[in-house]
């Protein structure tokens, strides 16, 4: 072979291999954080009708309260797509578990047997089981007026007011369990019950509202665990979990915690609901999913009832 020849073979060959290098390099670009890149298009489950919270106005397509505002500001500050699915308060774990959402920002109290199921980022939000009342209705005072003279206490299912006052059942009150919040306080405007107890700050944000007049929340009344509020995250995704609890430190820090709380939850006392500092992020063995895998799955949105 002629010195030319070889040289001609040498630089071709060369050639290939930096063709492939970068055939191989375009084609698999690397995703920080997992899911949670920029431009990411992100499925975020909500609920509908919780004053304070999350509502949507249908007509207006709008949605406002302090988790929407929680979902953009960290929507603006990730530099993903957003895209909200409605979710139910009994339905939040199933949407994360059958991959119709990458995260649930829903009034989501942290517990432990939550967390064999699910990851959670937080929390961002403390507060304790409250009483809702009619105005000018005395007949509830405190916790034994509660749960051991009969009275008719309205809960949503799947919630942990529901979780601690199923005890109490048939014993010292009676429970009606609905799916929604919003038909107990429906119910408790009607008469048809005489409370509803769920996380205290969400019955202040029924009781603000003007579709729900005449209802009050017993400020001094709350019992049972303190709740916290966290972003459900599916199970084993630490990385992206690390991302969220970030921004969350940066959300509590600065300015915007406080003004979404003043906004939402007028007359609340913010010092007594904003948390010093957030939970480790769950570390597993657990091989974790591949993002092309989960964004193929179809977004199919749950029932829009609470």
């Amino acid at each position: 072979m002629t010195r030319i020849l070889r040289r001609v073979v040498f630089a071709t060959a060369l050639l290939g291999v930096t063709a492939l290098s970068s055939c191989s390099e375009s084609t698999s670009p690397p995703l920080p954080g997992g899911f949670l890149h920029s431009g990411a298009v992100i499925h975020t489950g909500v609920t509908t009708d919780h004053p304070g919270w999350s509502t949507l106005d249908p007509g207006a397509n709008q949605r406002s309260g302090f988790d929407i505002e929680l979902a953009d500001w960290l929507s603006s500050k990730l530099q993903i797509d957003q895209q909200y699915v409605d979710v139910t308060l009994e339905g939040r774990i199933r949407v994360l578990e059958e991959e119709k959402v990458r995260m649930v920002v829903a009034t989501f109290s942290i517990t432990d047997d939550r967390r064999k199921r699910m990851d959670f980022a937080g929390p961002y939000m403390i507060t304790y089981q409250g009483v809702m009342v009619r105005e000018g209705d005395r007949r509830i005072q405190n916790y034994e007026d509660l749960v051991t003279k009969g009275r008719n206490i309205c809960v949503a299912d799947g919630t942990t007011s529901h979780a601690q006052l199923a005890e109490k059942d048939r014993k010292g009150l009676t429970l009606t369990v609905l799916t929604a919040l919003k038909d107990c306080a429906t119910q408790l405007s009607k008469g048809q019950v005489d409370a509803v107890s769920t996380d205290q700050l969400v019955l202040y944000g029924f009781a603000n509202s003007e579709l729900y007049p005449g209802l009050h929340v017993l400020p001094d009344l709350t019992f049972g665990s303190k709740e916290q509020y966290g972003i459900g995250l599916p199970d084993n995704d630490f990385a992206d979990c690390e991302i969220v609890s970030k921004k969350l430190n940066e959300f509590l820090k600065e300015g915007d915690w406080a003004e979404f709380f003043a906004r939402s939850f007028p007359g609340a006392a913010p010092a007594e609901h904003k948390p010093a500092q957030l939970d480790p992020c769950e570390k597993s063995t657990a091989p974790p999913a591949t993002p092309q895998a989960l964004t193929s799955t179809a977004v199919v949105p749950a029932a829009a009832t609470g």
